[in-house]
Formats: structure tokens, C-alpha cells, sequence
């Protein structure tokens, strides 16, 4: 019902009517006033043509006409929020909680926001109590904990709730560096490390591994700290062979930030040798056999890149490539190519200039 008459405000909002519609819906509610449906419209269309104060005097009339249901609850709350009467949408969000199965996650997150930005502490630790109390099974109520300890400075409740997310969900990797990141800013580092199998274990495919391995070289600067990075996706590609792709180009990830392109080359040569038609692993042998001046084996894989791929980048690259490489011969051969594909002049004046 409620969302019946969100889409007729939407409607009206969107055909640009607001004062006609305004002046007819009062009209309509003077000579029946207790049309919950009208008010709630009329309440939405005062808040969209500005007039809040006028909107939030009318939300209160309908809750109390149908009952305090949640959608409405928790639009009076943000509304109330929105003008900047924060007491009163304290209060009503209160009075949203106290229907548990039907409160959110964000109604618990916007009312701990409040109360912190009242200087309330102790009611927002109340509040994220019984967050947890009411979603044991959500990190991200462990989370809210965590918020509120870190803004009252109770920085050992903070590192415990954070703790109790990733116990309630291992493989949510948001919990997983939230954890890790309070361990590394109360230095502890050693631990932190212990806790990248997990943020690993979290990472369902090869870019999630990627952008965790990369977010972990951010705070694990030493070499100590690397080699430990090095040893566990070693472990985790012996220990996973049916993950072996998604480990090899991981653990050549690494190789190259640490400094070691060559290695991470070596590694991706073998893991083309079983997988001979994945084309971006081609793409990255090539970029790395450029980075370590290995331009004849630049080549070669660039070869392999056109055979699967003979439309003009590809071919490009290849020229290029034959001309560092010190072979000009056959860069022209495949300019001349390049040339005789169907183009535009524009294009081909453009393909020149990028040859030249």
C-alpha cells in the first residue's frame, strides 16, 4: 500500500503538477481528512516541492492512521533526520527497532550516526548491542560495534568485534580487512599477516585475490613481510591444484611488485604451456617480456596473441615490437598488411601515424 502511494507522488513529481496536485489533494482531504493514502501523498509532495515542515506534520497523521508500520517509520526518521531535528529522529527510529523483524541494518547505522554526532556514546553502544543481539549472523552488525568502540576510543572492544565478524562470516572479505586493518593500526602486524590465508579464502576468483594481495602490500612494506606473502600463495597453489591458473598469475603478481619480473615471467611461461589460449595471459607475458627486455620473446608471444587474434591492435603491437626488437624487415611486412585491411582514410592516416 505504502509503495502504491510512493509511486503516485513519484508520478506526480515527475509530470511537474506539484502545486496543482497540492491544491487538489487538500481540497479532497477537507472533506475527509482521515484518507491516510492522500496525506502520505500530500506529505511526499510537500517535501519534494521544499515546504518540510509542512510534510513532517503530516507523516505523523498517517502513522497514527494505519499504525506504526516500517516503510513509513522510517521515512518520517529520515525526514525528521533531514531537516536537522535529530532528537526527534532519534526518537523515531527507536520506535522503528522496536519492531526488530522488520528493522534493517541501515536503520540501526542511522541511528547510531546520530547519536554519535550528538555526543550520545553511550546510547549508540546500546544501540549496536542490540544490533548484534538482533543479527548474530551479520558482520556487518559486529561492524557497527566496531564504529562505535572506535569513536568512544575503546580500541580492544573494537579489535574484539571485529574479531567476532570474521568468526561469524570467514569468507566475507570486507570483514576480513576491516580486521586486518585494526590489527595493523594497532601494530599488530604479526598477526595481521597470520590473518591473509583468511582475507585470501575470501577472495572468490583471480582479480578479488589480485585486489587483496594488492590492498595487503600496502601495509606488509618489508621484505620479511613479502617473503611471508610469497610462501603462503606458494602453499595455497600446492595445496589447490585445481586453482592453479588463479594462484600461478597471483603469486606473479606479487613477484613483479617485489621486484622480480623475471621470475613472475618464467612463472606465466609455464602456466601458457598448459593454458595456450588464454589471451590476456598472453597479453600480460608480453607486457613482462618487454619490462625485462626479452623483446625476441616479446615477439614470439605476440605471435601467438595474432594467430587468435588477427585484427589490427594485435597487429600493431607485433610491428612495434619487430621494430625494437631490431627487425625491421618484418615490421614493414605487417604494416604492409595493416594497410590493406578495410578502413577509412581517417583511420588509415591515424594507423600511419601510430606505425611512424
Amino acid at each position: 500500500q505504502q509503495q502504491a502511494w510512493d509511486l503516485q507522488a513519484t508520478t506526480i513529481v515527475a509530470a511537474d503538477r506539484l502545486d496543482e496536485q497540492i491544491e487538489q489533494l487538500q481540497t479532497r482531504l477537507s472533506r475527509g481528512p482521515d484518507d491516510a493514502g492522500k496525506l502520505w501523498v500530500l506529505a511526499l509532495l510537500h517535501d519534494a516541492a521544499g515546504n518540510a515542515e509542512q510534510s513532517l506534520l503530516l507523516m505523523p497523521r498517517v502513522i497514527k492512521l494505519v499504525g506504526s508500520k516500517s516503510p513509513l517509520l522510517r521515512r518520517y526518521a529520515q525526514a525528521l533526520a533531514d531537516a536537522g531535528q535529530s532528537q526527534q529522529a532519534i526518537a523515531a527510529y527507536r520506535s522503528l527497532l522496536e519492531l526488530p523483524a522488520e528493522a534493517e541494518l541501515a536503520d540501526y547505522q542511522r541511528l547510531i550516526d546520530l547519536q554519535l554526532r550528538q555526543g550520545d556514546e553511550t546510547d549508540a553502544a546500546q544501540t549496536a548491542a542490540e544490533c548484534v543481539a538482533n543479527r548474530p549472523w551479520d558482520p556487518e552488525a559486529y561492524q557497527l560495534q566496531a564504529q562505535v568502540a572506535s569513536a568512544d576510543g575503546r580500541a580492544e572492544d573494537k579489535l574484539a568485534a571485529l574479531r567476532q565478524a570474521v568468526r561469524v562470516a570467514p569468507r566475507d572479505a570486507s570483514a576480513q580487512r576491516h580486521f586486518i586493518q585494526a590489527l595493523v593500526d594497532t601494530e599488530q602486524t604479526a598477526a595481521a599477516l597470520r590473518q591473509f590465508g583468511s582475507l585470501l579464502d575470501a577472495a572468490p576468483n583471480l582479480n578479488d585475490k589480485i585486489a587483496a594481495l594488492a590492498w595487503t602490500l600496502s601495509w606488509a612494506t618489508d621484505d620479511q613481510q613479502r617473503q611471508y606473502l610469497l610462501k603462503e600463495i606458494q602453499q595455497r597453489r600446492l595445496s589447490e591444484p585445481l586453482a592453479d591458473d588463479d594462484w600461478t598469475r597471483t603469486l606473479a603478481f606479487l613477484l613483479e611488485q617485489i621486484g622480480q619480473p623475471r621470475q613472475a615471467l618464467l612463472e606465466l611461461r609455464e602456466l601458457h604451456s598448459r593454458t595456450p589460449l588464454n589471451v590476456d595471459l598472453l597479453r600480460k607475458i608480453v607486457e613482462l617480456a618487454e619490462v625485462t627486455r626479452q623483446l625476441d620473446a616479446a615477439v614470439q608471444y605476440q605471435k601467438r596473441i595474432v594467430h587468435l587474434d588477427s585484427s589490427a591492435q594485435p597487429l600493431e603491437k607485433l610491428a612495434r615490437l619487430y621494430r625494437q626488437a631490431g627487425r625491421p624487415s618484418e615490421a614493414i611486412r605487417i604494416w604492409e598488411q595493416l594497410l590493406q585491411l578495410p578502413t577509412s582514410t581517417a583511420d588509415a592516416l591515424g594507423l600511419i601515424d601510430k606505425l611512424i
